[in-house]
């Protein structure tokens, strides 16, 4: 993986995490290999319940394929919490 890696890793969460939620400041992502799958985990602090983390895991041949899935997987849960979040608000909760 590398330093290539590490660059892309970053460029990845500018371009679709903190674009759109930008209080994210730390992002965890763990690779581990098993055969020729490449697993990988990204795990954040969710923004929206303090003290929770929101995690999403992937597996492909390729280390930046199995990233960019957990990625997509990561912004829709996201979405999701903000969602959720917009709701309790408009109910004054």
């Amino acid at each position: 993986t590398g330093q290539n890696f590490s660059t892309y890793v970053e460029e990845g969460f500018k371009k679709e995490i903190t674009k759109y939620f930008e209080n994210i400041s730390t992002a965890e992502v763990h690779l581990k290999k098993q055969g020729n799958l490449i697993y990988c985990s990204v795990v954040v602090n969710n923004i929206f319940a303090k003290g929770d983390k929101i995690s999403a895991d992937a597996e492909n041949l390729d280390a930046r394929k199995s990233f960019d899935e957990s990625l997509k997987k990561l912004f829709s849960q996201l979405k999701t919490e903000k969602n959720k979040a917009l709701a309790k608000k408009k109910k004054g909760e």
